[in-house]
């Protein structure tokens, strides 16, 4: 197996072109990095490694990689292009005319890509405000000035667009999703920072190699469910009808994945889930009802659980409508002339592949919402610590998962290439 993997590793760098865009990757990967390690001007970098954690911290945390905890120039991450892409997307649906435009592709989408970048700037700005209103509040910022609020109003929305040019540079020049790998190598980078803080925290050294090994095996069990989800198929048998007009036997099948809707759903979930516990922290600490409300919405509260799970549950349709189209898939069937067995071409195989879909899609978003809340369960439970969590497990497997295939894909292109 061993052998398997370094000969992969060596045809992989016979070909330039592969070898070149992996290497412009990591590239990127290291600006990336270099840049959540840059802190604001004015900012007490002493104090605020006491920062509070929970709600939109500790979201933010994970899609920067832990830049917002640092007060770096990258603080706020890709999340407003995030934000910006949810309502988009609910625009998209409430709108016939923009789900056209996306269906359409080519210039099209483009359009609204370009839309989503300009929106990603306008939630900049806005969220900026609150990062930097954050910072004041806890005491963290040295001289608070009209001129502080300006220049780091400009750094961080300036820093959101070079992140979301970075990715689209990513996509384009390396290997995989440049967004989703900005993300995954922020989670990945937190791993070593979560292990000594492990370390630390453990009151004796039995129970260190305890809580190690449940974290350990634990994470394996949940990285081996979610590689085996992301990898699933049901497959859908397809018989195709002679020049006679009777139907030939093959093993041709459609392929249905059951998780359609990749990462996206968990990403957008968990921005949404901590937006109430975010706007309760900017009440006046005078009420009362302040308090109460904080403990209500934390990460890892029965209300913050449940919204989370039925925010992954409604997210994973959605995505899933979006990227699925059973009346395309029935119309290819028709043209290539071949059916289902035991469904009629037109509406009754579009009917046919919706009740599927529905099914299995289902299943697949009760298990990412179980893996997304499972952690916090069992810190509620036992007491353990998850610094990073089922979120950040699943969106670093799937999109782990995701470029992998790419890399494969890009092998077998170049293999097939070579033989013609």
């Amino acid at each position: 197996m061993l052998s398997s993997f370094f000969k992969r590793i060596r045809r992989i760098w016979s070909i330039p072109t592969l070898r070149d865009r992996i290497g412009y990757t990591f590239l990127m990967f290291l600006v990336v990095r270099a840049g959540v390690h840059m802190p604001l001007p004015g900012v007490d970098l002493i104090r605020i490694k006491n920062m509070a954690k929970g709600g939109f911290v500790d979201f933010v945390n994970l899609i920067s990689g832990g830049a917002f905890s640092k007060a770096s120039i990258f603080t706020l991450g890709i999340a407003p292009y995030i934000s910006a892409s949810i309502i988009m997307y609910v625009l998209t649906l409430a709108y016939p005319k923009l789900e056209q435009m996306q269906r359409e592709g080519g210039k099209e989408k483009e359009k609204i890509t370009q839309w989503t970048r300009y929106l990603g700037i306008g939630i900049s700005l806005f969220q900026s405000i609150l990062a930097i209103t954050f910072l004041q509040m806890n005491g963290y910022i040295e001289a608070p000035s009209v001129w502080f609020y300006l220049n780091t109003m400009l750094i961080l929305t300036t820093s959101v667009t070079f992140l979301t040019w970075v990715g689209d540079q990513i996509t384009t020049n390396g290997i995989g999703n440049g967004i989703s790998l900005i993300i995954f190598v922020g989670i990945v980078a937190r791993i070593p920072t979560s292990a000594i803080s492990l370390f630390r925290s453990s009151s004796s050294m039995n129970f260190l190699i305890i809580e190690l090994i449940f974290i350990s095996l634990l994470s394996g069990l949940m990285i081996a469910a979610i590689v085996a989800f992301q990898l699933a198929t049901r497959k859908v048998p397809v018989i195709y009808a002679s020049g006679k007009g009777k139907s030939i036997a093959t093993k041709s099948f459609i392929p249905m994945k059951i998780n359609n809707s990749g990462v996206m759903p968990i990403i957008f979930s968990n921005l949404i889930a901590s937006i109430p516990s975010t706007v309760v922290f900017y009440l006046p600490e005078s009420w009362d009802l302040r308090l109460k409300l904080m403990g209500l919405f934390s990460s890892g509260s029965l209300v913050y659980n449940l919204l989370y799970f039925a925010l992954v549950l409604l997210f994973t349709f959605f995505y899933t409508s979006v990227v699925f189209d059973p009346e395309k898939i029935a119309d290819n069937l028709r043209k290539s002339g071949a059916s289902i067995p035991g469904v009629r071409p037109g509406s009754e195989t579009v009917a046919h592949l919706e009740s599927i879909i529905v099914r299995i899609t289902f299943g697949g978003a009760v298990f990412l919402a179980t893996i997304a809340i499972l952690p916090y369960v069992l810190s509620s439970l036992f007491g353990a610590s998850f610094s990073i969590g089922g979120t950040g497990i699943i969106i670093a497997v799937g999109v782990a998962i995701e470029t992998l295939q790419q890399i494969e894909g890009a092998l077998s292109m170049e293999e097939y290439q070579s033989f013609i």
